[in-house]
């Protein structure tokens, strides 16, 4: 997805989810990387919700986990064990295996392309 049409799908989410900020993740999932994001969530967090883009062929496990507790915690109701009052929403386009999964499982709801890899299981 170009750099465009990424632009244009984070506007319209964001019209649907007037209340989110958008988190855009791209590349393999390790440290010190879940660091950026784990302080995007603790220094910039202004709104409600989540939406978290996510393209990824995985990577640390632990970096997953550290990255998934650090948006449940900072945007997530205590329903899934947050301090916040909204919700995670995860948007997959591309591939998302592996440690990208693992982050993915943990958010409050899903949008995916009907041809979406999710590592070896194919969603259709």
């Amino acid at each position: 997805m170009s750099k465009t049409e990424l632009q244009t799908v984070a506007e319209q989410v964001s019209a649907d989810y007037d209340d989110a900020d958008v988190l855009i993740y791209i590349g393999p999932v390790h440290r010190p990387k879940d660091d950026v994001i784990i302080d995007a969530c603790a220094e910039k967090k202004s709104r409600t919700n989540a939406l978290l883009y996510i393209a990824t062929f995985g990577g640390d496990p632990d970096a997953a986990y550290r990255i998934t507790r650090a948006l449940q915690r900072h945007y997530c109701s205590p329903h899934c064990y947050g301090d916040g009052s909204g919700e995670l929403i995860v948007f997959v386009d591309s591939v998302c295996a592996s440690a990208g999964t693992l982050i993915a499982l943990g958010q409050t709801d899903w949008f995916c392309q009907i041809t979406l890899s999710w590592d070896r299981l194919t969603c259709n």
